[in-house]
């Protein structure tokens, strides 16, 4: 035991300080309810937008995340694991349903919905005001989750000339 905690510590340790190595740059910019991070590592810039979404105790519940590159723009939505995978989460924007979408994938921490290149959905995150996501819990309980679009569209530019 005593062999596997000080492996864990010196795991922890050395990513910690990879993270912080002279080498790696990580900036962030804040446009309203959404956060730009960029790291630059060996002249490589790699940015994203996001918005976590936390519940009352400040546990986090979904992450909203967009990322952009010469290949198009990728959204991404990490909801909590438990769900009912057989029904499509459903999004609206201003109250306004658009689309049912079916999961990708899940790991261990969450399950996700990634769409690439859907025109529709940037469309509409950059005139709205505010996204809803519809889902079902695998024990039949229905969740609705809102997320601001307040400084999407500034984000969302941002990333855009960061991927030029």
């Amino acid at each position: 035991m005593k062999h596997i905690l000080s492996g864990m510590f010196l795991m922890v340790m050395s990513h910690a300080a990879l993270a912080q190595s002279p080498d790696v740059v990580t900036t962030r910019e804040v446009f309203q309810d959404w956060q730009l991070t960029c790291v630059n590592r060996d002249d490589q810039e790699r940015c994203n937008m996001n918005q976590t979404q936390r519940n009352q105790n400040g546990q986090v519940v979904a992450v909203v995340n967009v990322k952009h590159n010469a290949d198009g723009t990728t959204l991404e939505i990490g909801l909590p694991l438990m769900l009912d995978l057989q029904q499509p989460i459903t999004v609206s924007v201003d109250e306004i349903f658009l689309t049912d979408w079916p999961y990708s994938t899940c790991n261990n921490q969450a399950c996700f919905v990634i769409r690439k290149n859907d025109q529709a959905i940037l469309d509409a995150f950059t005139i709205g005001v505010s996204a809803n996501f519809s889902f079902a819990m695998y024990e039949g309980r229905e969740v609705s989750l809102s997320v601001s679009l307040s400084g999407f569209t500034a984000a969302f530019s941002a990333l855009e000339a960061k991927a030029l």
